[in-house]
């Protein structure tokens, strides 16, 4: 009796260390208590958990394997397995789980779900939607629902079911960054560039260093034809990461419409030493030098 509870106890102190990031930690604690035979399978469960946490997805396989060695339809480490499979871009295996998840519990809100984000993946977007729809007629305030089907919708060119799905998930979450962003996206690719301004206004009063974000209002003054605006924001993405080649993208495409063609050419080496075959920088480059040579 007193050794089960001290047992108990080292299990909930590995989980208060897997949860704070202390993985080596909580890692030795789940492996004692697995050489004193103590609850194998949410041992094994929790060993796989904490390296799917630090993105060690073959040995989060491996310790969800052992646990499933004991209880083959226990649905928590299958749907765990799904998302790990889903984390390594191997869809085909992830959508095998979660409908064996599915087959023991079909109305299982987690299966059902990541079952849709599998398919936006691999641009099944009606499937997707279905999925998510049966998800929200259970769970109809779900935020991170109504962002998801926003996803769908986007994908299937319903910009403005989109942007209602986005406005519904942002009522019950109004800083979810990520809902933010793909308002903007979409108001900016449907032409509406001060809404989109807006939105990522407010952004970067949640986060003014957000790189995506600064990068997003530089495209919209781009579309704008505001180039000088557009090189602005290109640029206060671009110091603080200086090496994503979709900005320095940018950063040469602007700047050959302001006619500073020996900076656009600098920016697109830069972009090709990242991403030599990139299409867009090869094409944009091969561009600015014609307009060098008409030049002269």
């Amino acid at each position: 009796m007193f050794s089960d509870i001290i047992l108990k106890r080292n299990s909930e102190k590995a989980r208060k260390y897997r949860d704070s990031g202390e993985y080596d930690k909580a890692l030795e604690i789940y492996l004692r208590l697995i050489g004193k035979n103590h609850d194998l399978l949410n041992n094994y469960f929790n060993i796989g958990v904490l390296f799917s946490d630090k993105q060690d997805f073959d040995k989060a396989l491996y310790y969800f394997d052992k646990a499933l060695s004991l209880d083959t339809n226990n649905i928590h480490v299958l749907v765990q397995k799904g998302l790990v499979f889903y984390g390594m871009k191997k869809f085909d295996d992830a959508l095998s789980v979660f409908n064996k998840v599915l087959k023991i519990d079909p109305e299982n809100q987690y299966a059902l779900m990541n079952k849709g984000l599998v398919f936006l993946e691999i641009c099944k977007f009606n499937e997707a939607l279905n999925l998510f729809e049966k998800c929200l007629d259970n769970d109809p305030e779900n935020y991170s629902l109504w962002l998801f089907k926003a996803h769908a919708l986007n994908g299937l060119n319903h910009f403005k079911e989109a942007l209602e799905s986005l406005n519904i998930s942002l009522k019950f979450y109004p800083k979810n960054m990520s809902a933010l962003l793909k308002k903007g996206i979409i108001l900016d690719r449907v032409g509406c560039y001060d809404e989109a301004l807006d939105v990522y206004y407010k952004c970067l009063k949640l986060d003014s260093k957000h790189v995506g974000v600064l990068n997003n209002v530089g495209e919209v003054y781009y579309h704008k034809k505001e180039y000088n605006k557009a090189l602005e924001y290109y640029d206060k993405a671009l110091t603080l990461e200086s090496e994503n080649a979709i900005i320095l993208f940018n950063m040469a495409r602007v700047s050959s419409d302001l006619k500073n063609y020996d900076e656009s050419l600098k920016y697109y080496d830069k972009a090709l030493k990242l991403n030599p075959n990139d299409e867009y920088s090869l094409k944009g480059r091969e561009e600015v030098l014609k307009k060098i040579k008409n030049n002269n």
